[in-house]
């Protein structure tokens, strides 16, 4: 009998569609690694390139930081684009597009000589968890308008972007710069090679700006590792089971108008391995039924099907399929009462400790309240990554769980630069503008304190102005007193004594992070409401009768 016409077009077209996909794939993957490089400071305060289009295209982010701030955020529209595709196509954004996703494609290749003893007993069991995914959505969102953010700690994007921050990126600057630092061992002809791959690599921004180490790297990189061990249990684990955004895009999908025919296992199927157990994406339930929501439209199932009968075909009017979600009633409602209750258990228990946000948690400049800025902040890294010095750094319970993985200033490990804007530029939901550089250079972080009992001018009598000298501002912040002070050995000595002006200063911390003593500094940068009180009331009424002189430094000062 002669072949149907639609599968002989379909068969030929098939490596076609397939070899698409994969160099799709790589393209994004490419594109994403390329996007990372460029979220680093390049010689000049602008950053040209959209460095956080990925966030805005996600929709699960958007919904979340919208839910959480009240508002439409303008910079999400690009999401609402991948909701309108996700209606024609269907799930095509996780297999064309995710770069974790992508990964995890790969990772299969890596792990497949052991993955048929691990599989074996995990695709039996693993399809029980099919409603995890939409439960986690649920929880998300409800937490989200319950004003509590919990997308950072689940979307695949923050989770990608900071397992590139925190791990992967300090360690390539130490394994390349370790490299070059042993090429004396090198034959001389490889040395030159060496360098200059090393130059090209470093011209090129292949390298980090500089060193950098993030506090969180340990968590981060537990998190990325779990997701990868779960491969071993049924491919596509945290795809299939676990991630809310594909939990959105799945059910999106179920009106789409792009369907996979036959809408079920065929009886009799000729193939050693039929749709249920080839699908990377377990797109079949127990009854052989095809799951639209599941579906990424890999096209295996196309490739390798032996009675050339699997299609796909563009239905005029989109309609909802028949099979069931997974996600029971019971199921539904607990998630609704995790998603409200989460917040209201931590609130109560931050209520009852008196949990403010500590004097030295320090947000990014231009950021609002502290509650407005974690509900708008999606714990994406970006303004981490950017970072020239180092010094946002991931938080972790200090200001609460609602803080988890939220930026802040921690001026000892860097300060903020004066005259960079960068965090502002790459944040995706507003939760740090975008501010103008003179705008900025007058947003206050914090306020700086002198610790008497350890300042050297103050505790020792003995001369050090390094804070002062420091100071970017163009009226110093930092001024010195002149004081006559008189030594053990009975003879005076004329001592300058460095002042904190609370009317100046904007907290940048560059004093706290030059300052020459060894551990905690001598001064430090509060929050601007909890400076202490002894240490405000003696600088703020202290009149400097002598200033210093000395120039702001750093990478663009």
């Amino acid at each position: 009998m002669a072949e149907p016409l639609h599968s002989r077009r379909w068969t030929t077209l098939l490596p076609g569609w397939r070899a698409l996909r994969r160099v799709v794939q790589l393209a994004f993957m490419v594109l994403i690694l390329w996007l990372f490089r460029q979220t680093a400071y390049h010689d000049s305060n602008i950053i040209q390139q959209p460095v956080n289009v990925f966030f805005r295209l996600d929709p699960l982010a958007a919904a979340s930081a919208m839910l959480a701030a009240r508002t439409w955020i303008e910079t999400f529209l690009p999401a609402v684009a991948v909701l309108l595709l996700t209606l024609i196509f269907g799930r095509f954004f996780c297999g064309w597009v995710c770069p974790v996703g992508t990964a995890l494609d790969y990772v299969h290749v890596l792990l497949r000589p052991v993955l048929r003893f691990t599989q074996r007993w995990g695709n039996r069991y693993a399809a029980a968890c099919r409603p995890v995914r939409y439960g986690l959505l649920v929880i998300v969102l409800v937490a989200a308008l319950m004003a509590w953010p919990m997308v950072g700690y689940l979307d695949p994007f923050a989770l990608w972007m900071r397992f590139w921050t925190f791990v992967v990126d300090p360690s390539w600057y130490k394994s390349t710069t370790a490299v070059v630092m042993h090429t004396d061992r090198l034959p001389d002809w490889l040395q030159g090679h060496v360098q200059r791959t090393y130059g090209f690599m470093s011209d090129h921004h292949i390298i980090p700006f500089g060193p950098t180490t993030y506090h969180m790297a340990r968590v981060t990189l537990g998190i990325v590792g779990a997701i990868v061990a779960l491969e071993l249990v049924a491919r596509r684990f945290w795809c299939r089971y676990l991630c809310p955004l594909g939990g959105m895009l799945g059910l999106t999908a179920r009106w789409s108008l792009l369907r996979r025919l036959p809408v079920r296992n065929c009886a009799g199927c000729r193939s050693k391995t039929d749709c249920t157990h080839m699908c990377r994406m377990g797109s079949f339930d127990a009854q052989g039924r095809f799951l639209p929501e599941a579906c990424n439209l890999c096209m295996d199932c196309l490739a390798k099907c032996s009675d050339h009968v699997a299609r796909f075909k563009v239905r005029p009017v989109a309609v909802a399929v028949s099979t069931p979600v997974g996600l029971s009633r019971r199921g539904l409602l607990t998630s609704l009462a995790a998603g409200a209750a989460i917040p209201l258990a931590a609130r109560i228990a931050g209520a009852a400790s008196n949990n403010e946000p500590p004097t030295r948690l320090l947000r990014p400049p231009g950021a609002a309240g502290e509650n407005d800025f974690l509900n708008r902040c999606i714990r994406c890294g970006e303004c981490m990554k950017v970072c020239i010095t180092n010094g946002l750094q991931p938080a972790g319970l200090q200001g609460g769980a609602a803080g988890l993985f939220s930026p802040h200033l921690m001026p000892r490990t860097g300060y903020c630069e004066y005259e960079c804007t960068l965090c502002g530029q790459v944040c995706p939901t507003g939760a740090i503008p975008d501010l103008p550089q003179l705008v900025k250079q007058k947003t206050v972080i914090g306020i700086a304190a002198i610790n008497h009992d350890r300042c050297l001018p103050w505790a020792k009598q003995e001369e050090c102005l390094v804070c002062q000298e420091h100071c970017p501002l163009p009226t110093k912040a930092i001024k010195s007193r002149l004081k006559i002070v008189t030594l053990p050995d009975g003879r005076t000595k004329r001592l300058d004594l460095p002042t904190v002006d609370h009317n100046l200063c904007i907290g940048c911390g560059i004093c706290e992070n030059k300052c020459p003593l060894d551990g905690e500094s001598a001064i430090l940068v509060y929050r601007k409401e909890a400076v202490p009180k002894r240490q405000h009331h003696i600088q703020l009424h202290q009149r400097p009768h002598g200033h210093g002189h000395g120039h702001g430094h750093g990478p663009m000062s």
